[in-house]
């Protein structure tokens, strides 16, 4: 874990699944609502190991918050505003949202439904940004 990497796997797992956790008790984030989540518990469990295995491969104190806090951001944002439980339900009410638009005012999101439609709840966007997000961080790949 000293190699001078950022654990990757490490990162991404504990991401993937605070955020598994939250798609399966979204009450959690209803529970946040304005306030940090700052327990000792939480602390201890999420960004602690977070930044000492940031700061373990190499990053700069400042660095580690950052890129602990776009996780974060990232991960609780693909929660909160993707509708996870039901799927169809979200690619049906962003269809008929899209259907509604004048397509000369919103050429773009009216003319690409096939592309956009399915997006709305692919897994793989958040989880693809997750790993450009490690990876970008990490500073062996920082420096080039």
């Amino acid at each position: 874990m000293r190699s001078g990497r950022i654990p990757a796997r490490c990162q991404e797992a504990r991401a993937a699944s605070a955020s598994r956790q939250y798609r399966a008790e979204p009450g959690l984030i209803n529970l946040r609502g304005a306030r940090p989540w700052l327990s000792p518990q939480l602390l201890k469990r999420l960004v602690e190991p977070q930044l000492a295995d940031s700061l373990a491969a190499g990053m700069a104190p400042q660095d580690a918050i950052v890129t602990y806090r776009r996780l974060y951001l990232l991960t609780l944002g693909s929660a909160s505003f993707v509708n996870h439980r039901n799927p169809k339900t979200a690619q049906a009410a962003t269809r008929q949202a899209l259907a509604a638009l004048d397509p000369d005012e919103f050429p773009v999101l009216t003319g690409h439904l096939t592309a956009i439609v399915p997006a709305v709840v692919d897994h793989e966007v958040y989880h693809g940004a997750l790993r450009q997000l490690i990876h970008a961080a990490n500073p062996t790949h920082a420096a080039k």
